[in-house]
């Protein structure tokens, strides 16, 4: 099963990345590309008849941005935004995107994505071609491939070696990041964004801007928060579908 995408991104540069990037993909095959809004409403109005499963979709564009594209959009597929700001992020979500990317978009990125765009689709149980086939995620996260127990964090002027199955979750504080393990805390300067990409997927997830929980840690979790290790934490919106899905539950 191909997953048709349509890029809508004014900037040729950002529309070749993706292209790049989904040319790597065996799932994922693109539909057309267009420079702005107006020009994807004329080719999804032309092309009724062919399925479009994602699109990438850029806000800050000429004559139509991409939050007017949705507000028109009747029938929305699968929507990621990709931008260079975070400001939109809030109000895309009102929309029912999928995901928000940050440029400059890393291909692990884009793959965390796809492996999530996947996991949806078995989730809502859409139909599957016939004879029907089940839907791998196309490839393993790259840090998953890793099996990592083990992280080296800088402290000051040295460098600690910290076993995963210690930490109890990362909190980023202004410049630093705090990581809470079960004997010590431990401030870095290196960004939570760092440990994002870092961390396992099967073990880790974000929660908040500000926070990412050990899965197995979590002692129970509500709508708005999760508690580990007596510590409640807030589960933000922007996060909160990445979390449902990585834990398997309705919040």
């Amino acid at each position: 099963m191909l997953l048709n995408c349509l890029l809508v991104d004014d900037e040729p540069l950002a529309i070749k990345v993706l292209e790049t990037f989904i040319r790597k993909m065996p799932d994922l095959s693109i539909a057309y590309s267009c420079n702005d809004a107006l020009c994807a409403l004329d080719f999804l109005q032309k092309n009724q008849d062919k399925t479009v499963d994602v699109i990438f979709l850029d806000i800050n564009m000429p004559e139509l941005s991409g939050l007017e594209f949705l507000k028109i959009l009747k029938k929305k597929p699968i929507v990621i935004v990709t931008s260079a700001s975070r400001e939109y992020a809030v109000e895309t979500y009102e929309h029912e995107v999928f995901d928000y990317l940050l440029k400059p978009i890393t291909f692990e990125r884009f793959i965390k994505t796809i492996n999530r765009v996947i996991e949806s689709k078995k989730i809502t149980d859409i139909p599957a071609p016939t004879p029907p086939v089940q839907v791998q995620p196309i490839v393993p996260p790259v840090k998953e491939m890793a099996h990592i127990s083990t992280i080296f964090v800088k402290e000051n002027y040295k460098t600690v070696k910290i076993e995963l199955s210690t930490v109890l979750y990362l909190e980023s504080f202004r410049e630093y990041t705090i990581l809470h393990t079960s004997t010590s805390e431990i401030k870095t300067k290196q960004p939570i964004s760092f440990f994002e990409e870092t961390l396992p997927d099967t073990e880790f997830v974000r929660i908040h801007k500000s926070y990412i929980v050990s899965i197995q840690k979590i002692k129970s979790y509500s709508k708005n928060e999760i508690e580990i290790h007596g510590k409640s934490l807030p589960i933000g919106r922007l996060y909160k579908r990445d979390v449902e899905i990585k834990l398997g539950i309705s919040l």
